[in-house]
């Protein structure tokens, strides 16, 4: 669709919620983008046209929505939804009264208000459902929709339980309800109440939910459309809000002024009050049976919350227990890695202590073999130091010596040196002496050459 379809306010729906719904920025109401589809919700031919024929409660509503056929739900809801409404609207609006129910399906809650006492008339729009309907229960239901019927005289109540959220045109509808109403009427309404959910909310159906209101939304809704006395509570279901308003009494009119001639005779219309009023004690029954079994469903659902408590505790002591396990395995993988380790150090340990122990015997060899030899060292220093000591004893004799030695050195030098000083002098005593006694030979060479010159031969 190329434009949104405009809200009912007639405001523009612009913020989206999911691809099919969008914010109305006028009254804040939801709105479906095939809420522009007029023709196609707002009548039913032969049930072959229309969205709301046959087609959509024995093929759509199960099919598509999952919920039970309309025979199923017919029983389903007696006992349910219908007889909550039931009770409900016997404290607020007591028979004897008459009332009309919009899109009364199955027909189950019409047949409960005529059991109970009112004057009940359905209104559906497929003409196969409504004859499933009349068939089924006996009572009397109108072809709608109800801007295209005609009755025999105004209701004092109007319901349309779940309807609202349908109708493509609600204010147009709530306007010509308040016509089918006597003043001062009251109108009854079930519908789901927005309160800012996501996309996840399951009544955002797109195809069957054209508007989605909020409490204030559906209270302006009701007020434009010309209601008053305007009360909204809760409902049966948390998503629902349940919604009551009242037409006002008109300026010099009454009720009796504006109620059509009935075509049914008195009598019927007597006879018909008097068998609900007999029949009340079976609604009692049923009421009384809905209560022992709310009583009951309030004790379910203790013993389910309390099994949902206990489940609860029993999921977190299996989750705990499963991380401890999960723990402990991990932590016995680590023992058993450790023991590994343990054994594999222990192994080493045992080579490593096998090595020790050779290398200690080693040592302690080495160690007696180093007394050995540091009692032989001691033995030998021993014997240094007495040799060191005869030494030195020694030593002292050799510098004594030595000095002796010096001194005789000395006396020997001087010695040498007067022996030198002797030499020098008898070599200068023989040198003298040689020269002399060069002299002397010569001296007494002398005479014997004057002798000689006489008698050759002869020497001096």
């Amino acid at each position: 669709m190329s434009e949104w379809p405009a809200c009912w306010c007639g405001g523009r729906p612009e913020a989206p919620v999911t691809a099919s719904y969008r914010t109305c920025n006028a009254c804040g109401t939801l709105v479906s983008s095939h809420a522009g589809d007029r023709q196609h919700y707002q009548w039913v031919g032969d049930d072959e046209s229309g969205h709301y024929g046959a087609g959509y409660w024995h093929d759509h509503v199960p099919g598509d929505l999952h919920q039970p056929p309309l025979d199923e739900r017919a029983r389903s809801d007696m006992k349910e939804r219908c007889l909550a409404w039931l009770e409900r609207l016997l404290v607020s609006d007591p028979p004897p009264a008459s009332v009309l129910e919009l899109g009364c399906a199955h027909g189950g809650f019409v047949y409960l208000l005529s059991v109970a006492g009112y004057a009940a008339e359905g209104l559906e729009m497929s003409p196969q459902i409504v004859a499933e309907a009349r068939a089924r229960f006996d009572i009397v239901v109108h072809r709608g929709p109800i801007e295209q019927c005609s009755f025999d005289r105004p209701f004092d109540i109007i319901v349309a339980m779940d309807l609202l959220e349908h109708l493509v045109d609600p204010r147009g509808t709530l306007e010509v309800c308040k016509r089918h109403l006597a003043p001062g009427g009251t109108l009854v309404l079930q519908t789901p109440c927005y309160r800012g959910e996501g996309a996840d909310w399951p009544m955002l159906l797109a195809d069957d939910h054209l508007f989605l209101y909020t409490a204030a939304s559906s209270n302006q809704l009701l007020s434009e459309a010309g209601w008053v006395d305007i009360e909204m509570t809760e409902a049966l279901f948390p998503y629902d809000m349940w919604i009551r308003a009242r037409r006002p009494d008109l300026p010099g009119s009454s009720r009796a002024a504006c109620e059509l001639p009935r075509t049914e005779p008195q009598a019927a219309a007597d006879s018909r009050t008097s068998r609900s009023v007999s029949t009340r004690p079976l609604i009692r029954a049923l009421l009384d049976l809905r209560h022992e079994g709310q009583v009951y469903a309030a004790e379910r659902d203790a013993i389910d919350a309390d099994r949902r408590a206990k489940e609860d505790v029993l999921q977190r002591v299996v989750a705990e227990r499963e991380a401890a396990d999960a723990d402990r395995q991990a932590k016995d993988k680590v023992l058993r890695q450790v023991i590994t380790d343990r054994d594999a150090i222990d192994v080493d340990r045992q080579a490593k202590d096998e090595v020790i122990a050779r290398v200690a015997a080693e040592r302690d060899a080495i160690d007696a073999d180093r007394q050995v030899k540091e009692d032989a060292l001691a033995r030998v220093i021993a014997e240094r130091d007495a040799i060191d000591l005869d030494r030195q004893a020694k030593d002292g004799v050799i510098e004594r010596l030595i000095a002796e030695r010096d001194a005789i050195d000395l006396d020997r030098q001087a010695k040498e040196a007067v022996i030198a000083r002797v030499i020098a002098e008898r070599d200068a005593i023989d040198a003298d002496r040689q020269a002399k006694d060069a002299v002397i030979r010569r001296l007494s060479e002398r005479p014997r050459r004057g002798t000689d010159d006489s008698t050759p031969g002869e020497g001096s």
